[in-house]
């Protein structure tokens, strides 16, 4: 916790003390006057009966100095010898009672005083005798009987012990002032757990603050130093961010690359669709997205696998897309050549004999789903004749040389939507779709004159040439692939039969 803080904590602590006892001196104090108004009314109102008695006293002025302190009083002699005598003694003009109550208990201190007028004539008489001592009595009666010729009685004032009076307010007045400690107690430890709590606070807040510095230096060193790109866009996919890798791929400086549009990056019409659609589909859902598309880059075509996240406010919508392109070109050049390597023969490069059934079965079921297509579907069943006498006399070299020739020869006959394999060793196969019979026939026949009018010629300067025979077939109603093919290769051993290097066409009955 900051100095700041503590300093704060401290006047305010300091400043609700100090308002607390303020406030209760305050109330100590009114509380205060007004016991003490009570106990001054009180003697007051015990005056009126003692009047009389106090009256009775004055009338005889002879026998009152004597009879005062003679008077019963409470077992403590103390108030009676040291406070009444030498008041009777003293003054003249004042006598004083001691009030007991039924029990002999002293319950405070009658005093008989003059009137102002009647004060006159005491002082008065009392300048004729010999000294003080001795006008004393003539002097008191003097006044008695100027107060009783006139009519107006003395004046009488009872008197109590404070301390004693005042002594159930003393204690409780502790009380508050009791109170008062207590709850400054109670709030300085209230403070002290509180900034023990507070400490213990921001140390946690301090250590969660370091970790994620310390966590947001880790991320930026991973965005700024990865391989992968990484974009943030706005909700109308325009960039706000990109990383260094996403600079270098594509050549665009990172303080120029805001504002561009995301959907700009892909290469082709498919690659923006699919980009648009899951970049809708993170925004609304939200939910995370991948997709895979071509950009055109300075270093040519790259592809990138993109996963697009959204990022979402406290009320769980999305604001804005992280987007994480990884480099999948290496990828795709691998997957497309064990694709080829899958789906192509290694030496000629035409698609080999499981490619072949595989594609050949689409086209056939195809042509049976449209009837106008029915037996316009041809096939060609093509053996290179004496390929073993070639390999006997010229080396396999030489045979895989004629395998390579022979099937260039039938790829460049071919038509773009024509389907030429090889199917094993030195046979091949060639799927003509929407071909009649006739079309078929001239188009074997041209593949056949094209395959013997290529030399062989080897490194060694020595040369031939390669004949074939064809077997012809096409498709009948409801007839598979495989009866198709059993049909040409028959048509095929007919033209080995009948010579070689020849067409032949399945004439067997339907």
């Amino acid at each position: 916790m900051g100095s700041a803080h503590v300093r704060l904590h401290r006047i305010t602590f300091m400043l609700v003390i100090a308002l607390l006892g303020t406030l209760t001196g305050f109330y100590v104090l009114a509380d205060f006057q007004h016991v003490r108004k009570q106990e001054q009314h009180k003697p007051a109102s015990q005056a009126a009966p003692a009047s009389l008695p106090v009256a009775a006293h004055l009338t005889d002025t002879d026998q009152m100095p004597g009879e005062i302190p003679a008077l019963p009083g409470p077992s403590n002699p103390r108030p009676r010898h040291s406070s009444m005598q030498p008041l009777v003694d003293a003054t003249p003009i004042i006598r004083a009672i001691g009030v007991l109550d039924g029990d002999g208990v002293s319950r405070g201190i009658a005093i008989a005083a003059l009137e102002t007028d009647s004060i006159k004539v005491l002082m008065m008489s009392a300048l004729h005798t010999p000294d003080v001592g001795a006008g004393l009595p003539h002097a008191a009666s003097a006044a008695a009987g100027q107060a009783g010729m006139e009519g107006r009685p003395p004046w009488v004032v009872t008197g109590r012990q404070y301390l004693e009076a005042m002594a159930d307010w003393h204690r409780l007045a502790y009380l508050p002032a009791g109170l008062c400690i207590l709850f400054a107690a109670a709030l300085g430890a209230a403070l002290l757990c509180y900034r023990r709590r507070r400490r213990q606070y921001d140390r946690r807040t301090a250590a969660d603050r370091r970790l994620m510095q310390a966590r947001e230096q880790d991320y930026r060193i991973i965005v700024e130093h990865t391989a992968n790109c990484i974009v943030k866009l706005d909700t109308n996919a325009n960039l706000s961010y990109v990383n260094p890798a996403f600079s270098a791929q594509f050549g665009i400086p990172c303080d120029l690359a805001a504002g561009r549009s995301f959907f700009d990056l892909m290469a082709d019409d498919d690659g923006r669709e699919q980009a648009r659609r899951c970049f809708i589909t993170a925004l609304m859902e939200p939910a995370k997205q991948h997709f895979r598309a071509g950009s055109m880059t300075p270093q040519g075509l790259l592809h990138l696998e993109w996963t697009l996240f959204p990022v979402t406010d406290e009320e769980d919508r999305a604001n804005s897309v992280i987007g994480l392109g990884h480099d999948v070109s290496e990828y795709i050049v691998m997957h497309d050549k064990l694709r080829h390597m899958a789906q192509n023969d290694g030496l000629t490069g035409l698609p080999n004999r499981r490619h072949f059934m595989e594609t050949a079965t689409v086209e056939v079921n195809r042509s049976h789903r449209y009837d106008r297509y029915d037996r316009e579907l041809a096939i060609l069943m093509i053996d290179l004749d004496h390929f073993k006498a070639i390999n006997d006399t010229w080396g396999h070299q030489a045979g895989d040389i004629a395998l390579q020739i022979c099937a260039r020869t039938i790829r460049e006959t071919s038509r773009e939507f024509d389907i030429p394999a090889r199917i094993g060793g030195e046979e091949f196969s060639v799927l003509l779709p929407n071909t009649a019979i006739d079309n078929a026939f001239l188009a074997a026949e041209r593949l056949r004159l094209a395959i013997a009018a290529q030399p062989i010629v080897l490194a060694n300067g020595a040369g031939f040439h390669l004949t074939t025979s064809i077997g012809l077939a096409t498709l009948r109603r409801g007839e598979t692939l495989e009866d198709l093919m059993k049909r040409a290769d028959a048509a095929l051993y007919a033209a080995k039969r009948n010579g070689r290097n020849r067409v032949e066409i399945d004439d067997t009955v339907a």
